[in-house]
């Protein structure tokens, strides 16, 4: 699906490719949609768990800024597959397709709890009291704002610095999150 695109692959070149019958790939996934899904959300949680552990390492840099350094260099140099699935799909696909969409959605919404435990984490210290209003209220906006980066780099990467557009989304949800916590003291 990655080479040739969701519609045209099917089952059969995925038995092919996997050297799994078809009988199989229906008893463990259900459909096409089914296994495309869990192959994504495979692959989200492995690319989410790398990005876990850079917060988690012992470093001198807040959660968040750990968070978008590390991601947005892998995008960089190393895209996640699943990404560029998810994009594709979600705009292939029409809004009829359950299956898919609910993958869909649920890989975001991973991608926006691991935005929101970073701003927690920052803003835990300085904001205790805070800090999980700053998480809750601006996770959804670094995750369309990085969705877009991402998008905007596989469109022209010649010409879109990935990495500078990790910093201004740092910068932007961080001024957001202090504008906030002025208007709150």
């Amino acid at each position: 699906m990655g080479e040739r695109g969701y519609a045209a692959t099917g089952i059969s070149a995925i038995c092919e490719h996997s050297g799994l019958p078809a009988s199989s790939i229906y008893w463990h996934f259900g459909s096409k949609e089914g296994l495309l899904g869990a192959v994504m959300e495979r692959g989200a949680r492995q690319w989410l768990k790398s990005l876990q552990q850079s917060i988690d390492a012992p470093n001198d840099s807040p959660p968040l800024p750990a968070l978008l350094q590390h991601g947005f260099t892998s995008l960089k140099t190393d895209p996640p597959e699943f990404l560029r699935l998810l994009i594709l799909l979600a705009l292939e696909r029409s809004h009829d397709d359950h299956a898919t969409l609910e993958a869909v959605r649920s890989i975001r919404e991973m991608g926006r709890r691991a935005f929101e435990n970073a701003l927690r984490q920052t803003f835990s210290n300085s904001h205790p009291d805070l800090a999980d209003d700053i998480a809750r209220k601006y996770s959804s906006s670094a995750l369309a704002f990085a969705e877009g980066c991402y998008l905007a780099h596989q469109l022209d990467p010649d010409n879109t610095d990935i990495g500078e557009l990790g910093r201004h989304l740092e910068f932007a949800v961080l001024a957001m999150a202090h504008d906030f916590v002025s208007s709150r003291t």
